[in-house]
């Protein structure tokens, strides 16, 4: 009969410390990385109004691609900088991107952002004035530290950039 209850026990304690090595549920934080997020676009477009190249810059991680038509994919931040340098130079050059959606995966540690872009710029040759309207796909990736960065940016014109009047 001893050897009964101290099994009994044996068996209780085993089920009260498996029950103590669940892992905590893992709290959804996905509506609060997507507002971090459309935080984030904001003060990116606050870097490329004041052409702040590093600024810009420091919202991509240093292995990011930026891939837009009729170029070839820029792959990593350094390739992204030299390729912005004589954009942000232009004085006539402005940006201006909002997101349409943000999502963000379950685990939080990617997501994206679509939306859409006004580009202004000088055409180096013929320097006439250009506007050109598109859309975006960016994907994000949490870093180490909490905050997001750009892995991936892509840009798509609706049509050819029409002369600014």
């Amino acid at each position: 009969m001893h050897c009964y209850r101290i099994c009994q026990a044996a068996v209780v304690f085993t089920v009260i410390l498996a029950g103590c090595n669940q892992a905590p549920p893992v709290l959804d934080t996905r509506d609060a990385d997507a507002r971090t997020i459309h935080t984030l676009e904001t003060s990116w477009n606050q870097a490329f109004a004041v052409k702040d190249l590093n600024k810009v810059v420091s919202f991509y991680t240093d292995d990011a691609s930026f891939l837009s038509p009729s170029s070839a994919t820029l792959n990593g931040a350094q390739a992204i900088k030299a390729a912005m340098k004589p954009v942000l130079a232009d004085k006539k050059y402005s940006l201006m991107f909002a997101s349409t959606k943000i999502e963000v995966s379950k685990s939080s540690d990617i997501a994206y952002s679509e939306g859409t872009y006004t580009s202004r710029h000088t055409d180096p040759k013929s320097k006439q004035v250009f506007i050109e309207k598109g859309k975006y796909l960016t994907v994000y990736k949490k870093q180490a530290d909490g905050t997001w960065k750009a892995i991936a940016d892509s840009v798509s014109p609706d049509a050819p950039a029409v002369k600014a009047e």
